[in-house]
């Protein structure tokens, strides 16, 4: 009888020194996969550490870069008025320090009026002195115009501002008049007709050709040439209003177009096909409304808005 007792004794003996090597196979693999993660978790805090540690250092970087200029530029780097906590560095300052500047930012200015200004002064078939003098006049136009708007904003006045556009157009008048004494054409209108052109054709470009492409009636050199004449005779930039018909820029609510998109479709549809006309008609009529929803958010006042994504 004793031996059956024995028997049993050893093979639960046995269980349980199998039950034991698995608790201690289990436990050690518990700790295992805590010291993992203890790991894993410290590798994970010291990566935050040095990231935060690389981010307080390029904001104490920029900090102190930025002081360095203010204190370089005797504290003209950030101009009166200028709340939005951006960086200024004027031109003029830039002038001081390094004469040779002046020269660049003249080539850089020429260059801007050339783009600005290029279809209309090429419409305007001025013998060739008379055209590099009325560049170099708008490129003076153009610098004055941005030193006006420096002196106004260090004076304290609110880009945008009524007084800061007086103070710009002061700056213009003076060169208007010798724009006047060029041409024959007074000065002011003429620069407002010249920016016209250039905005128009820069529309032709960016906004209807693109949507005449993508419909497969893209236009060809010769409707863009009319098309941008069509907008030009139509538009009255620079140009007398005394027979501008009344209501001229008011959209009509049952059209959703104005008389001067009426005259603009009437004068391109001596070169545009109709399908092109509808896109044309249908991007004049969501400009308007694009116009009119954006006015809600703008408050009305006149100042300088710009609107993000």
């Amino acid at each position: 009888m004793r031996r059956p007792y024995l028997s049993l004794a050893a093979i639960l003996f046995l269980g349980w020194l199998g039950l034991g090597y698995l608790l201690v196979r289990e436990r050690a693999e518990l700790a295992s996969i805590a010291r993992r993660r203890s790991a894993l978790e410290e590798e994970q805090a010291r990566q935050i550490a040095e990231v935060r540690r690389q981010l307080g250092a390029s904001q104490e970087a920029r900090t102190k870069a930025g002081k360095a200029i203010d204190l370089l530029k005797g504290g003209t780097a950030k101009a009166a008025g200028d709340d939005d906590g951006l960086l200024r560095i004027h031109i003029s300052d830039i002038v001081r320090d390094h004469p040779e500047y002046a020269a660049i930012q003249a080539a850089n200015s020429r260059r801007g009026v050339i783009s600005r200004y290029g279809p209309g002064l090429a419409a305007l078939n001025l013998p060739a002195d008379q055209l590099a003098k009325l560049k170099s006049l708008l490129v003076e136009r153009t610098q004055g115009e941005q030193d006006a708007q420096q002196a106004a904003t260090a004076a304290g006045i609110k880009p945008g501002s009524p007084d800061w556009r007086v103070a710009v157009q002061d700056a213009d008048n003076a060169v208007d008049d010798a724009i006047t004494a060029l041409t024959g054409r007074k000065g002011a209108s003429l620069v407002n007709w010249l920016q016209a052109q250039g905005t128009i054709q820069n529309q032709v470009s960016t906004q209807f050709g693109p949507d005449f492409a993508d419909a497969g009636v893209a236009l060809t050199p010769e409707q863009s040439a009319t098309l941008q004449q069509a907008m030009s005779t139509a538009n009255y930039s620079g140009k007398s209003t005394s027979d501008r018909p009344a209501n001229y820029n008011e959209i009509d609510p049952a059209s959703g177009m104005s008389p001067h998109d009426q005259r603009i479709l009437a004068s391109a549809s001596a070169g545009l096909n109709p399908s092109q006309l509808e896109i044309l008609k249908t991007d004049l009529m969501q400009a308007h409304q694009r116009a009119a929803i954006q006015q809600q958010y703008t408050g009305g006042d006149g100042g300088p808005v710009r609107f993000a994504p």
